[in-house]
């Protein structure tokens, strides 16, 4: 196991701290690979909407991938505890979508799944 941070939005954190004393038993850990299990296949739909709405307007140049800001991601420090395998398939489906990062990642589809308010 490795104890790793991911970076997610105040509101995702408060929705996932509630969706955890819901579901007992439930740990940010498990939760976050159901997250995943239950997304993967929306991830290039999340990620292509996050290249749109980063187009700067009238411009004939694509955003750049360094300054990508999917939904769901921000500032707040949320624990999990994968095993190494976890963590590469984590890894591995950031890189295969261009992400600079796990925590872009498990923050967006954190930001998909669960219930409340998703951010925008």
């Amino acid at each position: 196991m490795r104890i790793t941070a991911i970076l997610v939005s105040p509101t995702v954190s408060r929705r996932l701290e509630e969706y955890r004393r819901a579901k007992k038993g439930r740990t940010n850990t498990s939760i976050v690979l159901e997250a995943l299990d239950e997304c993967h296949g929306r991830i290039p739909e999340l990620v292509a909407q996050a290249r749109v709405a980063a187009q700067p307007r009238g411009s004939l140049f694509p955003a750049r991938d360094d300054h990508l800001r999917l939904p769901g991601g921000g500032g707040i420090q949320v624990q999990i505890r994968p095993t190494l395998a976890q963590l590469d398939v984590i890894d591995h489906l950031a890189r295969e979508h261009r992400l600079e990062s796990r925590s872009q990642l498990a923050a967006a589809v954190l930001n998909e799944f669960l219930p409340g308010r998703k951010d925008r």
